[in-house]
């Protein structure tokens, strides 16, 4: 059987609701919290629409502590309490670590996520095998709570709820965020943070909201109006047929669900029930039938009536934010990577960055990619501009995270090699081999030398993906925008080689290339994935086993059909800025080989100032017959979008 539409599915999970419109009229503030919904594999049932949320699963611990410290306790001990005493509260304090730096558009899936594990918590739902005393903790509590009878265990859930959403207002204001619309609306209503959404206890819920109707008024009502609805739907068509019956069945056909704790059908079956039901009809079928029979008095039925639009007006939040609390499942970060519902998943950094952050401190690789040369190059017109933008999210694709900063692609990468192998495909096969540009109309003729400059740095990043939206920000953002450069390069030296695109000029660093901090190179080179030489350490990569020994390589790592050679800015190793640059292994040996005439005196050790490229466009040159480049052309690499043969995919060698 095939999925239903998203939205289908969350209406039908809703008790008392039959579609998108029903839930949004109750709630209008799902329309903009609600995220799209994904397709995975959930237990044995297949595929399911799911809400994956990470980061918080390991807010179990906290929350059974705030639990188990609030549940026996007259007040919560956060009252009355100082800003900084607030900070140190344990559940108060891991939320403030998921809380930095994400979008006021993501504080939505927060408060949802948390209110998720607390209500799965007191249910006796699963929890990560990873917390095994923990689990043993939450099922102390639940056996616990579930001694109680009805009023105390009402009052304990009641203050539980008070304890975790009190928490969870803390951490927004401790983190700057506003908990306005459906943050707001949930911290008011005390049902979403302790009772589970297929577990209704009405007599319950009444008692933990605190409605004036008393756990015996709402059991006797809901009998009453069983009964009343069983005897209109006997009079219909009969010669006892009352005129209230037809207005009652109206009711409990347009009602979905029990028509009695609908937002509009309740009350008005409830102001219906004198005319549906006699006092004397209740005998037998009622407890404490004359007690329930002075609820159908006309002074108490107006009263009745009131709370009970009371009652269910919360009834209805919690149950359309319920259906969508129920698709929520907890993506974990385990020491063997990512898993869904016990399922391991791809360890991509689609969930490394997913808001909220299951290690916000995480160290990534971030690229960033300038196009401004591009725009200006090709008349620097909103048309240009779009054009550019379009071919950058494009290349970047669906399997990186990443976003546009002021005419700068960023994206990011858990690892450094990953991010320099990206970076370099990008700053060659951004422009067409033809030096053509691709846009909505007609392709647009770039000059001769335009590249796409690419920095790439190693650090904390601040912010992250929420599934709609994603803003990136951080010292590694920061870095990674400074080492791309300010502008093409003008001059080279200390170019012996003629091989160089990154430069130091007047206004600062100047790249045409892929330039990284030693970090980036220390860390792609550490995990590789392949074969890598290192200066001084002998081994033979790519056919080279010798070091350069006048020019700045520090390295080199086998690719392709070739290497990735890495060399530091200036005339000597060991430079804070390194660059990269793809040659092939024929390439790498004539490298070698005139470093040698270097050092033997034939070569002059300056070469007068040289663009990166003399023929950029390769008009000259043939290209090779696998498309990969070779280290003088740009080959043929296509945009990476047609068939895949000419993709980053091929481009990393990958079959």
């Amino acid at each position: 059987m095939g999925l239903k539409e998203p939205w289908d599915e969350l209406v039908d999970g809703c008790h008392w609701l039959g579609d998108r419109e029903g839930m949004l009229a109750c709630v209008p503030e799902l329309a903009q919290a609600v995220r799209p919904l994904q397709a995975w594999p959930i237990g044995r049932s297949g595929k399911q629409w799911v809400w994956p949320v990470t980061g918080l699963d390991r807010l179990s611990g906290a929350l059974v502590e705030t639990m188990e410290r609030t549940r026996a306790s007259e007040g919560d001990v956060l009252s009355g309490v100082q800003p900084e005493a607030i900070a140190g509260d344990v559940l108060v304090s891991q939320l403030g670590t998921l809380l930095q730096g994400i979008s006021e558009r993501s504080v939505s899936t927060v408060v949802l996520g948390v209110a998720a594990m607390s209500v799965s918590l007191l249910s006796g739902g699963p929890m990560s095998s990873d917390e095994p005393a923990v689990a043993r903790r939450a099922q102390s509590l639940v056996a616990g709570m579930n001694a109680l009878d009805a009023p105390e265990k009402a009052k304990a859930l009641g203050r539980v709820s008070d304890a975790i959403s009190a928490r969870v207002a803390a951490a927004l204001m401790l983190n700057g965020l506003s908990a306005r619309g459906l943050p707001r609306l949930m911290i008011a209503n005390r049902l979403l943070w302790v009772m589970a959404h297929d577990a209704l206890d009405l007599p319950l819920a009444s008692s933990i909201i605190g409605s004036a109707l008393d756990e015996g008024v709402v059991s006797s009502v809901e009998r009453i109006a069983k009964c009343a609805l069983s005897d209109a739907a006997e009079r219909l068509g009969g010669r006892k047929e009352r005129g209230a019956d037809t207005l009652a069945e109206a009711i409990t056909k347009s009602a979905v669900g029990d028509p009695l704790l609908g937002r509009s059908s309740g009350p008005l079956l409830i102001r219906l029930l004198p005319h549906l039901i006699d006092a004397r009809s209740l005998k037998g079928r009622v407890e404490a039938h004359k007690l329930a029979a002075r609820l159908l008095e006309p002074g108490a039925i107006r009263t009745l009536s009131g709370a009970w639009e009371e009652l269910v007006e919360p009834l209805g939040v919690w149950d359309c934010v319920g259906a969508v609390m129920a698709k929520i499942v907890f993506v974990e970060r385990t020491e063997g990577g990512w898993r869904i519902d016990s399922n391991a998943i791809d360890d991509t950094v689609v969930w490394a960055m997913s808001i909220p952050r299951a290690e916000p401190r995480r160290v990534h690789a971030v690229v960033a990619l300038r196009f401004g040369n591009v725009i200006a190059a090709g008349g620097g017109g909103a048309e240009m501009r779009a054009a550019v933008f379009r071919r950058w999210v494009t290349m970047l694709g669906d399997q990186q995270v990443g976003c546009w900063i002021g005419g700068h692609g960023v994206a990011v990468f858990n690892r450094a090699a990953d991010a320099l192998v990206f970076a370099h495909w990008v700053n060659r096969n951004f422009v067409g081999a033809d030096g053509m540009l691709e846009t909505k109309d007609q392709p647009v003729a770039l000059p001769p030398g335009v590249w796409v400059a690419a920095g790439v740095a190693m650090g904390v990043v601040v912010g992250g993906d929420d599934g709609d939206h994603t803003l990136l920000d951080g010292p590694a953002v920061s870095e990674a925008l400074h080492l791309c450069g300010g502008s093409p390069v003008v001059k080279t030296q200390d170019d012996p080689l003629q091989i160089r695109s990154v430069a130091i000029g007047l206004r600062g660093l100047e790249s045409s290339g892929v330039s990284m901090s030693r970090a980036v190179m220390a860390a792609a080179l550490n995990d590789w994935g392949g074969l890598v030489h290192r200066f001084g350490d002998s081994a033979e990569v790519a056919g080279v086993q010798r070091d350069f020994q006048c020019y700045p390589v520090e390295g080199w790592a086998e690719h392709s059909q070739g290497a990735m050679l890495f060399f530091s800015l200036g005339a000597h190793r060991g430079h804070g800025v390194v660059e990269l640059k793809y040659v092939d292994s024929a390439g790498l040996r004539d490298l070698c080989a005139q470093d040698e005439r270097l050092q033997a005196g034939e070569l002059k050790s300056e070469a007068p100032a040289t663009s990166d490229e003399e023929d950029p466009f390769g008009f000259g040159a043939q290209p090779r017959e696998d498309g990969s480049p070779d280290g003088s052309s740009w080959g043929q690499p296509g945009f990476g979008d047609d068939d895949g043969s000419h993709g980053y995919r091929a481009y990393r060698g990958e079959r």
